[in-house]
């Protein structure tokens, strides 16, 4: 190969590092493991640092009560790709509702952790106050989101879970290309679980997402 091709090859690599590192600080080799990436995209955000986690769980008893995890996206094109799993210990609906209307300050901010923990980067997620938090969700326990007069405008997943007296059934948090919703920026979204029958249900909600800039 001659000293001219081998430049023009040098050069093609150089900015496919600069094309394929826009935004988020990526390469072709891992930041942790300096090995070639050929790991699924969403797992090479954990070692970057972009890859978070949030969790809420509550206890119910009485047909129609709610848990609820609420948050607004950041109006930045660093857009939010999410898998949510609702889980229940009996019959209950788990709706991912888009576009809400929630008042302010019912929920208790609660915090969402970076996935890799030797990174210091914080989710850009909103919670539902008057004065946001960044980097927190607002959680609802039944009393919390009764007083929340929580209205959706667009269901964008719903499936009924849970079996009355069974453990604990769930939905959602399959396969990510099949479960993953990129959501819309600077729009408020609730996940929802909400109870179908009397019986003593407990909830759990699990957020996992990682956040990336559109190219």
């Amino acid at each position: 190969m001659n000293k001219t091709r081998k430049f023009i090859i040098c050069v093609l690599v150089f900015f496919l590092v600069l094309v394929m590192g826009a935004g988020d600080g990526l390469d072709f080799f891992d930041s942790t493991t300096k090995s070639t990436k050929i790991v699924g995209f969403d797992h090479h955000g954990i070692h970057i640092g972009n890859a978070f986690t949030v969790q809420f769980q509550g206890e119910v008893t009485n047909i129609g009560e709610q848990s609820v995890v609420a948050f607004t996206t950041p109006d930045t094109t660093r857009w939010i790709h999410l898998v949510a799993v609702g889980e229940a210990s009996a019959v209950a609906s788990f709706v991912i509702a888009e576009v809400t209307s929630i008042d302010p300050n019912e929920g208790v901010d609660t915090v969402i952790y970076n996935r890799n923990r030797n990174s210091a980067t914080t989710s850009l997620l909103l919670s539902v106050h008057a004065d946001p938090n960044i980097g927190y969700v607002s959680t609802y326990d039944e009393t919390a989101a009764a007083s929340a007069n929580i209205t959706t405008t667009t269901t964008i997943y719903r499936e009924d879970i849970g079996a009355s007296g069974n453990p604990i059934s769930a939905s959602g948090g399959g396969s990510r290309g099949i479960s993953e919703f990129v959501l819309k920026q600077n729009t408020e979204y609730a996940v929802i679980i909400t109870a179908l029958d009397a019986n003593t249900n407990i909830h759990n909600i699990i957020l996992n997402f990682y956040e990336h800039t559109n190219q």
